[in-house]
């Protein structure tokens, strides 16, 4: 069973858990990226949604990216920690 997509909604096969896209930025050839912010509900899960940012891109742009945000989470900003831990799993 595959996870169903509509509407900018994904479902997976159970119909327990649910992406929604909230924003999107297309790949953009002069940042060598592309984004999506998330708000995933998991029906299995309790506390509600969560809310998770995720990029695909060229290697060295995204270990770059997830670098900056390395050092971020090393000053305390727990924020981008949150969205740079989502973007590595």
């Amino acid at each position: 069973m595959e996870w169903r997509y509509a509407n900018d909604v994904a479902r997976s096969p159970d119909a327990a858990v649910a992406a929604t896209i909230l924003q999107r930025h297309h790949f953009s050839s002069n940042l060598k990226r592309m984004s999506a912010l998330l708000r995933v509900a998991d029906s299995k899960h309790a506390g509600g949604p969560r809310y998770e940012a995720v990029m695909k891109g060229a290697p060295e742009v995204i270990k770059k990216f997830l670098g900056e945000h390395e050092r971020a989470c090393a000053k305390g900003a727990g924020m981008l920690c949150g969205c740079a831990s989502c973007m590595a799993c």
